[in-house]
């Protein structure tokens, strides 16, 4: 195999995520989520720390999403067919993006608490 440049594969991976975006409700719902929390970040003037833990779990998040998604691509490749095998594997990546999105969504609540109590008050 042909080695590639590193803005040859920077082209494939934008080309995959630009399919993936166009294709998947999910990403675009996890995307949304992560503009809002960008929004929130300056608009409470998160602490570099607090912003960090906010973007690092919204990476995870969109990480696992985009991993999810070509698993389940794979195996329909591999099984176009229903398959109890596949099916589990399927599940399973998505239970792991599940976990990291509730994981995001209690990091948020513990970065985000103090200062929604500081502004209803």
């Amino acid at each position: 195999m042909r080695n590639k440049t590193f803005f040859h594969s920077l082209k494939n991976a934008t080309k995959g995520l630009r399919y993936a975006l166009a294709h998947e409700r999910n990403l675009q719902i996890e995307i949304s989520a992560l503009l809002l929390n960008i929004i929130l970040i300056f608009y409470f003037d998160l602490t570099a720390l607090e912003s960090a833990l906010i973007l690092i779990v919204c990476a995870l998040v969109l990480g696992l999403e985009l991993l999810n998604t070509a698993i389940e691509k794979l195996a329909d490749v591999v099984q176009p067919s229903w398959n109890i095998t596949i099916g589990q594997i399927k599940d399973i990546a998505a239970g792991a993006t599940l976990v990291a999105a509730l994981v995001s969504l209690i990091v948020g609540g513990l970065v985000y608490y103090p200062y929604v109590v500081q502004l209803i008050q």
